[in-house]
């Protein structure tokens, strides 16, 4: 009997490291802290409202995936976050590079600056996010996903709030208590209050919970549809600053950054000039890998050949 226990404690471990050592890693990872006093939500960042969490970076494995039309550009971004137990709370800062741009013809999200937000309830590297065929998902099964949820704010040239077209997978614009504003100078604004409900987290608010986010910025606007053209076209070329992956180039959620909600802590003061050197981290709180991987390895060799010892003596 002691035989079968310590053999099937033994497997058990074995399995279980090697659960650990597959599970996939975030494209990127923020920690957001929670506040004390929830944001107010006007365009305008104010010192110890938020964390400052991650600052683009173009060659950075957590925007350089699908970030794209940049080239010749100096797009400087930060980006913000903060959390209570009704709202995630996120704000993006960002060069207007664009300041006098042509609105499209048919006011779409891409022909003028916006940002397009993506969230999902949990670890975005949860088996349930992935597509059944480990690609990409096709955009309609994506869109029925009942998980699924993204949006878009900005603003038309005449300073009007887009309304129309804005939710793309879910109605998080619809909610009640969403709240958003856009403001436009030198730097661009993009300030959200998104209700947890509106994502449909109900649990895990709380410290050590988990969410999973990707943004992408158009802040150089694309063409839009030439209805002139013969055969008529979209042109989507703009320019876009792209958070973690799974908008753009293909609908992925497992792409999702990882959002960790910590503890609180002291929030900081607003940089006027230049960015901070904050950016997202890849991976933190995953699984081991590389090194990690081979000291479980060694921890399973053990278990299994103190089992073999214990069978052994139980022979003799």
């Amino acid at each position: 009997m002691k035989k079968l226990v310590v053999l099937a404690l033994a497997l058990v471990m074995v399995f279980s490291i090697t659960a650990a050592v597959s599970a996939k890693d975030p494209i990127a990872t923020i920690n957001v802290p929670k506040c004390t006093t929830a944001p107010v939500i006007d365009g305008v960042i104010s010192d110890e409202e938020y964390k400052h969490v991650a600052s683009f970076d173009k060659n950075g494995s957590a925007w350089s995936r699908d970030t794209t039309g940049l080239d010749n550009l100096d797009v400087k971004l930060d980006m913000y976050a903060t959390w209570d137990d009704d709202y995630f709370y996120y704000a993006v800062r960002v060069t207007n590079v664009e300041p006098n741009y042509t609105p499209g013809p048919n006011n779409w999200v891409f022909e003028q600056p916006s940002l397009m937000t993506a969230m999902v309830y949990d670890d975005p590297t949860l088996p349930v996010f992935a597509a059944a065929d480990g690609k990409d998902w096709d955009w309609g099964v994506a869109y029925a996903a009942p998980f699924a949820r993204e949006w878009t704010i900005g603003q038309y040239k005449d300073g009007v709030d887009m309304v129309e077209g804005c939710n793309h997978f879910g109605a998080v614009r619809d909610h009640a208590d969403f709240k958003f504003k856009v403001v436009h100078g030198d730097f661009d604004v993009y300030e959200q209050a998104i209700p947890w409900a509106a994502i449909g987290k109900t649990e895990g608010i709380e410290v050590g919970g988990k969410a999973g986010l990707a943004f992408s910025n158009c802040v150089k606007t694309a063409e839009g549809y030439h209805a002139d053209a013969e055969p008529p076209y979209y042109d989507y070329a703009g320019g876009y600053v792209a958070f973690a992956s799974g908008i753009n180039a293909g609908k992925s959620f497992e792409r999702y950054g990882l959002v960790n909600l910590t503890a609180n802590e002291p929030f900081d003061s607003v940089v006027d000039e230049t960015s901070e050197e904050v950016s997202a981290e890849e991976s933190e709180g995953t699984a081991p890998t590389g090194d990690g991987t081979a000291i479980f390895a060694v921890i399973a060799m053990v278990a299994i050949a103190g089992a073999a010892v214990v069978v052994a003596k139980k022979r003799r």
